[in-house]
């Protein structure tokens, strides 16, 4: 009888419950905001990914604007909901331009010289637009790439929250005393490796030597800042070191460690729509089975060297059969290939002829990247590391061979590596060497490469599908959440605290201290208990 009146009132219950109607809640914490992002430089690596969110912004109902330089603006061209407005181009930024160039060459310090001219030049035209526009259009929230310092600066001067983005963690936030992630040491991503020489040299010698070379281009730098009112930092982490940032990465392509809570990777993010496959690249690659497809970004300057020891080590694969065809993006930088290459086999190819194209080679002034590497018949890539190219061949699974020119490259060849996604290929490797490495991943005899990028291409194809939310959602929770532009909650609470007591080493002091008075205090007592019985003994 009990038992039947329980299961009666359950019934009742569920019925009931069944029977009501459903309360559900909504959002009601969003109110439309002016958003802005600033990027002048850099390409697509550093644009793309951000417009992609703040496209998702506009759909949630803010009012989206991108401020840059006008051989930028292309990358809105199909976002109608984003306001594009653009600065024009000066010699000033042609020059920067050169100087990112000439850090592929062995030149590196004049290349830094000459993009910190180059910056310091255009930095008072760039920071007034940048104000201007703020005033202007009202705007909440400054989005900045983490190069564009006018942007920082002009978000500083102007009091108004803002946020950074970059293709790869910076800073405190990101660092630990074994990782290499400063803008002059990145040529190897951690110390696991390094012998102590070599840290000195990274930790020490080369920033005292870079700063000396480039002392004059800093002075003058930090007097043009002064005149504006803006304070020089010898770090420009330090502006934005209590600001949220936006990365487009994922451990897998970043080394593993502590990272803050004020860093949110969000990628890496892959573009859903690219351009399609010409004619021409679609006869190409039905006609071929194992394409090798070449490309080294936007801003990569190559020398003649590079492009012989490329393009012999690809002709001996060709010749070898381990691929049966080229694809290169070469952006009209012909200058980089010599007129004639003889391979082992005594073969002389006329390279310059391969500009007209050819059965098994194709070189083109444009390629559309992400159309090639989804291709089946895209059997490997070479690259130059760019953040943006590894992981649109990851998403595709396609191995790679890496060939760095500077900056964050070096830093991906030697990851890569490690992932087993592919092989590293220094520039000054020789032709032998080279050869093989490139003969081992087109050869692929395990298929480990194969095995370990699809296995990253999981990982990518898993982030991207929603990494533009995701950095949405932060940029909201920057607008709506931010007290005096500051996300308090997320500092981490070791800033409150002094270094001892952060680390504990007050405790562990106190701990060693108690056991060491504890051990000589006992021992006394043991001790004197042994001659007090010798003593005994004796009398």
């Amino acid at each position: 009888m009990k038992l039947y009146s329980l299961v009666s009132i359950l019934s009742l219950a569920t019925t009931g419950f069944a029977s009501s109607s459903m309360f559900i809640i909504s959002q009601d914490f969003r109110i439309p905001k002016n958003i802005m992002f600033s990027c002048f430089y850099g390409g697509s690596s550093h644009v793309s990914w951000v417009i992609e969110i703040l496209d998702e912004l506009s759909r949630r109902g803010h009012n989206t604007f991108f401020l840059t330089k006008e051989d930028q603006v292309k990358f809105t061209k199909n976002y109608p909901s984003i306001i594009t407005d653009s600065i024009r181009l000066t010699k000033d930024d042609e020059q920067r331009e050169k100087g990112i160039g000439i850090l592929s060459t062995p030149d590196f310090l004049t290349g830094m010289k000459t993009v910190i001219d180059a910056n310091a030049a255009t930095f008072s035209k760039d920071f007034l637009t940048i104000k201007e526009h703020i005033v202007k259009n009202q705007i909440d929230l400054l989005v900045c790439d983490n190069l564009s310092r006018p942007c920082i600066e002009a978000a500083l001067s102007e009091k108004i929250i803002f946020m950074v983005t970059s293709s790869f963690p910076q800073g405190e936030d990101a660092s630990a005393p074994y990782i290499n992630n400063g803008l002059i040491n990145l040529k190897i991503p951690t110390t696991e490796f390094m012998s102590l020489k070599d840290r000195i040299i990274f930790k020490f010698i080369n920033p005292a030597r870079y700063a000396f070379k480039l002392r004059s281009s800093i002075i003058n730098e930090n007097k043009m800042l002064k005149s504006l009112g803006v304070k020089p930092v010898l770090h420009l982490y330090k502006k934005y070191k209590d600001t949220v940032k936006l990365v487009n990465t994922a451990f897998g392509f970043e080394q593993g460690r502590p990272v803050g809570p004020l860093i949110e990777f969000v990628g890496p993010i892959v573009l859903k729509s690219h351009s399609s496959l010409t004619p021409e690249i679609e006869e190409f690659l039905s006609t071929h089975r194992r394409v090798a497809y070449v490309a080294f970004g936007q801003l990569v300057l190559g020398s003649e060297s590079d492009g012989t020891l490329v393009l012999t080590g690809l002709l001996e694969s060709l010749e070898s059969k381990l691929i049966d065809g080229i694809i290169w993006a070469t952006r009209g930088e012909y200058d980089m290939f010599p007129s004639y290459i003889t391979t082992q086999s005594n073969t002389t190819y006329d390279v310059q002829s391969f500009r007209q194209g050819g059965k098994d080679i194709l070189f083109l002034n444009w390629a559309p990247q992400m159309a090639i590497l989804q291709h089946t018949s895209t059997r490997m890539f070479v690259t130059h590391g760019g953040a943006g190219s590894l992981y649109e061949t990851s998403y595709a699974g396609v191995p790679v061979v890496v060939y760095p020119f500077f900056g964050d490259q070096d830093s991906a060849a030697v990851t890569s590596e490690k992932n087993g996604i592919g092989l590293f290929l220094n520039r000054q490797e020789s032709q032998i060497n080279a050869n093989n490495i490139i003969g081992r991943v087109a050869k692929d005899a395990d298929g480990q490469f194969q095995f370990n990028i699809n296995r990253f291409k999981a990982l990518v194809q898993i982030k991207s599908e929603r990494g533009v939310v995701r950095g949405a959602d932060v940029v909201e929770e920057v607008l709506f959440v931010q007290k005096d532009g500051k996300l308090e909650y997320r500092m981490d609470v070791k800033r409150n605290m002094s270094f001892i007591k952060a680390n504990n080493i007050d405790l562990y002091t106190f701990v060693t201290s108690f056991i060491i008075c504890f051990s000589y205090g006992t021992w006394n007592i043991v001790r004197y208990f042994f001659n007090t019985q010798k003593k005994q003994k004796i009398i």
